[in-house]
């Protein structure tokens, strides 16, 4: 592009900017992918956090019955 801008010539300086217009529908299409990746994650992150919890709160039910039920295996 900046070749055709000196020169003056009209093809190259065309071309030139159509590389431009294609480098940056690249770049802008990597930005929205890796937006969608990092939304994505970020929700599998949630998934897991939760589903973590749930487990959790599952064993300690499950822990608080068997104590309830025999209270004398408290050491």
């Amino acid at each position: 592009m900046a070749t055709g801008l000196i020169d003056k010539n009209k093809e190259q300086r065309d071309r030139g900017l159509g590389e431009v217009g294609e480098a940056v529908g690249r770049t802008a299409r990597g930005v929205v992918q890796t937006a969608k990746g990092v939304y994505q994650a970020a929700g599998l992150v949630k998934v897991a956090a939760v589903g973590t919890l749930a487990f959790g709160i599952v064993d300690f039910k499950d822990a608080s019955d068997a104590v309830l039920a025999d209270p004398g295996s408290i050491p």
